[in-house]
């Protein structure tokens, strides 16, 4: 006959039996979170960052608006200045400006200058209230140079103002070349002014001219009646002499086909009265003998022939008798 033994169960049993369970129970938890293997996970990892959807962006704020706060809200045309000065320093500043002694003129400027187009949307945030003002785009170590807030120094703002609004596609397509492109403004106008002061002398010179004289051109130069003493004084003969001598000589000039350039021809006249005029600087030290005038005469119209060759000439007829000009 069989023995059946049971078993009691020991406290050690029991004991081993309960951390068996706790750990199938742990591993039973933390089973779910992957079922990859560790080298899937890193492979996969780029993949699964680079496919995140990116944040959603937030609306952009549209232009300041003008309100109960603002510096502006007393400025004229205040709504404007605030749609174009998006950076709130230059708003305040401009507020500042507007209540200090002069400050009516600055904002007048500068409404001139946004009226021009040279101020549009922009972030300035200058503390000094510079050039840059009325052209946020102006190179800020020439804007420094040019102060709204100094009283002398408006009227030469003013000024430049108007050269600007006259260069403004340029400065607006350059902005860095700012003070070249005032420069060049500068020298166009100057030599437009220099042609219409030479035209209103030449205009009063002809209206003085006697009858028995005419107007005489030689390319592009009035050369009679005189409009200044550059190529000092000379009188109506002296100057006829001149030119027919010239128009001589560059016509026995032009038979020479080896070198018909205008360049040589023109060095060629002044060579030919070389040793003439050398006579006289040797045999009339006090320059009292009118010839020397002539050959003078003949030297400068050379020079003008080589500046201007194609220029309009009106040459003086020459005499139909010898003698009898």
């Amino acid at each position: 006959m069989t023995n059946n033994i049971i078993q009691m169960p020991t406290p050690m049993n029991v004991l081993a039996d309960r951390i068996r369970e706790a750990r199938l129970t742990s591993a039973g938890k933390t089973t779910p979170q992957s079922t990859e293997s560790v080298e899937s996970i890193e492979t996969s990892a780029p993949a699964t960052k680079s496919d995140e959807q990116p944040p959603e962006k937030t609306p952009e704020q549209g232009p300041p608006k003008l309100t109960s706060r603002s510096p502006l809200l007393h400025i004229p045309r205040g709504e404007e200045l605030t749609a174009v000065f998006l950076g709130k320093k230059a708003r305040t500043m401009l507020g500042k400006l507007y209540h200090q002694h002069g400050g009516k003129q600055i904002i007048t400027l500068v409404l001139e200058a946004l009226d021009a187009g040279l101020i549009g949307p922009n972030h300035l945030e200058s503390h000094e209230p510079t050039l840059m003002l009325l052209f946020p785009s102006a190179p800020v170590g020439f804007a420094r140079q040019f102060r709204l807030d100094n009283y002398k120094q408006r009227k030469q703002i003013h000024e430049l103002l108007a050269k600007m609004k006259a260069c403004r596609d340029q400065l607006l397509a350059q902005p860095e070349r700012m003070r070249e492109i005032l420069a060049e403004y500068d020298a166009a106008q100057n030599a437009k002014a220099k042609i219409e002061i030479d035209n209103n002398r030449r205009n009063e010179a002809l209206a003085r001219l006697p009858s028995a004289e005419q107007e005489l051109v030689m390319f592009g130069r009035m050369v009679w009646p005189r409009v200044d003493n550059l190529q000092g004084e000379y009188d109506y003969d002296q100057i006829r002499a001149a030119i027919w001598t010239f128009r001589d000589l560059d016509n026995w000039n032009r038979q020479i086909e080896t070198d018909n350039r205008v360049g040589s021809r023109a060095i060629r006249i002044r060579l030919t009265c070389k040793w003439l005029n050398e006579y006289l600087i040797r045999h009339d030290p006090r320059r009292e003998n009118p010839m020397r005038r002539i050959l003078g005469l003949i030297q400068w119209l050379s020079k003008l022939m080589e500046l201007a060759p194609e220029a309009e000439c009106k040459w003086p007829p020459y005499p139909s008798t010898e003698a009898e000009w």
